[in-house]
Parts: structure tokens; C-alpha cells; sequence
């Protein structure tokens, strides 16, 4: 890996906050990646109140041409630090990591930055991942391959953060009112990305995101989640107007109303699920679709599986 601090082929973007139980194995997994050109890690400090800064410190000072440590004056919360930390980025193509996870092939890099030089009119490459343990211990695979346009990412075919590698001049230099609102910035930002260009994704796992309760997003609820979801999509309907994103919103947000219909459904929510499922119907009347007999499709296939033993009612209300 080569360490000047110029024509920088790619930036990794690396934003963290009390990370101190992971983060050097997410850097040493950036580190061993096996390139021959430069290379540079930006990292986003945000005011951590654990032992992550003196991390941060410590790898900075041990690879000065490769790393740049940047400290919030103030904690930005995710979305900002994520935003601020990338728009630092000076390499030609900008590969994403947060803190508290890992990649686990050292030719990732390589594979997708191949790919990006070899096919000009592509914004994005991303590929399939691990789900792993406080442990690191790699565990299924997840995520999809294959090729999706604007639309794609609109309706929900977000890449896992992690496996990210787009072309920097597609960065948003400037971020729409809604940005503020949004839960979750990587769905708006790709969105934004792949509206310059079609994306990719590699059919292997070549990260690996860690599930551990006390990270931003596993220790919300599922409910939480799809909610938050649901919000964002609403508002980025003012910043993806065309006919066609708009159906592919409202897709996505069906799809998430089809989850929580699950799930109320097998916690026993009797209200909560009335209500969703008046909003599924309401919706499938106005648009003449049969969205609400899908998602009691699903609940019924997901009910045998659980008499029979092939799931557990936690994996049921997934």
C-alpha cells in the first residue's frame, strides 16, 4: 500500500464514536488491503467518551502518510460526522467503513476499484457481506448482487455501507433540507450517487458487519427501524420527484408496511396492526394493488414455518 499525498486513487472514509472494542481491527482490515497505488483513510472522530480518540492517535501517528484523523469540535451525531468525514475524502473513489466494522478480504479494494476503472458509466460497486460477532466470528451471508439503477436503490436495494466504493466527483456537494430529518444517511446519499450512474454489486461477501447491541442501528427495535424507514422515503419524495422515483418510493414503503405487518402480527399487536394493515389497504385501493393479501401471504407461510419448528418467534417477527 503505497503512502503519498498525491493523485490519491482511493479515500476510506472511516467515522467512529466509542469504538475503542473494535476499531483498530477495522483499520488493520483497511491496512492489509493489497494495492499499488495511493491510498488514504479519513477518519471522523466524534468526541467519543471511551478510549476510540487515543486509538485514533496511536494508528495516525504510526501511519502518518496514509492516515488523517479529523476531530469534531463537537459530537455531529452519525449522519453529519458521515457526511463531513467523506466530503474530506481527496482520493478519485471514496470506499466507506464505520468503526465497528471489518473487511475481511484483503483484494476488496482491488476487486471493485478494478471494476469501477474497467466500467466507466457505473457510480457504485458494492458486493454481498458477513454478519459477524463482538468476536469477529463471521457468521451468514447477506446482501444482494447484480446490476439496479436509481429506481432500485429508491425502492430499497441500499448497499451495505460497508462494502462501498463509489466515484467521487458524485458526491452531493451540497445536501437537500431533508438531509437534517433523515435517520439513516446512507440510503439518501447512494440514492443521490446512483442518480449519476447505475450500480454494481459483487455476488461474494467481502466485509463483514457487526452485530452487537449497543451499535446505532441494532440496538433500535425493528419497529423503530421500518418506522424510521417509512420516514425517510416520505422525505425523500421531495428530493426524487420524477413519476417513476415516486413508485419506486412508494414501493419501498410498502415493502417496509409489509414487515411491520409481520411484526405487530406475531407480537400480538392487535392495534397497531389494524392500523397498518387500513394503511395498506387504503394505499392498494388508490394504486389497484393487492399489496395487503401479499403481506397475509407471508404471514401465513411464516406461521407454518414456526409450527413446524423451521424458525424461532423471534426470527417470525424479523
Amino acid at each position: 500500500m503505497l503512502n503519498q499525498t498525491t493523485n490519491i486513487k482511493v479515500s476510506v472514509c472511516v467515522v467512529t464514536y466509542n469504538h475503542e472494542k473494535y476499531l483498530a481491527e477495522a483499520l488493520d482490515s483497511i491496512l492489509m488491503q493489497e494495492v499499488d497505488y495511493p491510498i488514504e483513510i479519513e477518519i471522523g472522530e466524534d468526541r467519543s467518551t471511551d478510549k476510540t480518540l487515543a486509538i485514533c492517535k496511536e494508528y495516525e501517528k504510526k501511519y502518518p502518510g496514509i492516515i488523517r484523523l479529523h476531530v469534531n469540535e463537537k459530537n455531529l451525531g452519525y449522519n453529519w460526522n458521515f457526511y463531513r468525514t467523506m466530503e474530506r475524502c481527496r482520493g478519485e473513489y471514496v470506499a466507506v467503513l464505520d468503526g465497528d466494522d471489518l473487511w475481511t478480504d484483503p483484494q476488496k479494494l482491488k476487486k471493485q476499484i478494478d471494476f469501477l476503472d474497467n466500467h466507466a458509466k457505473y457510480s457504485i460497486c458494492f458486493s454481498k457481506y458477513y454478519v459477524c460477532d463482538k468476536d469477529s466470528k463471521l457468521g451468514q451471508v447477506t446482501g444482494f448482487s447484480g446490476y439496479y439503477d436509481l429506481n432500485d436503490v429508491l425502492a430499497g436495494k441500499c448497499p451495505g455501507t460497508r462494502t462501498v466504493v463509489f466515484r467521487k466527483k458524485y458526491f452531493p456537494a451540497v445536501l437537500t433540507d431533508e438531509f437534517e430529518q433523515i435517520s439513516y444517511a446512507d440510503h439518501i446519499l447512494f440514492a443521490l450517487i446512483a442518480s449519476q450512474g447505475p450500480i454494481c454489486g459483487l455476488d461474494e461477501p467481502l466485509a463483514a458487519y457487526r452485530m452487537i447491541s449497543d451499535s446505532i442501528y441494532a440496538s433500535k427495535s425493528m419497529e423503530t427501524r421500518a418506522l424510521n424507514v417509512v420516514t425517510n422515503y416520505e422525505l425523500m419524495k421531495s428530493v426524487f420527484s420524477e413519476k417513476d422515483q415516486q413508485e419506486a418510493i412508494n414501493e419501498g414503503i410498502v415493502n417496509e408496511q409489509i414487515r411491520l405487518e409481520r411484526y405487530y402480527f406475531f407480537t400480538f399487536n392487535i392495534g397497531k396492526l389494524a392500523q397498518n394493515s387500513y394503511k395498506l389497504i387504503v394505499f392498494d385501493f388508490s394504486e389497484k394493488k393487492i399489496n395487503f393479501i401479499r403481506s397475509w401471504k407471508i404471514i401465513i407461510k411464516t406461521s407454518l414455518k414456526l409450527l413446524i419448528g423451521k424458525i424461532n418467534i423471534h426470527q417470525a417477527r424479523m
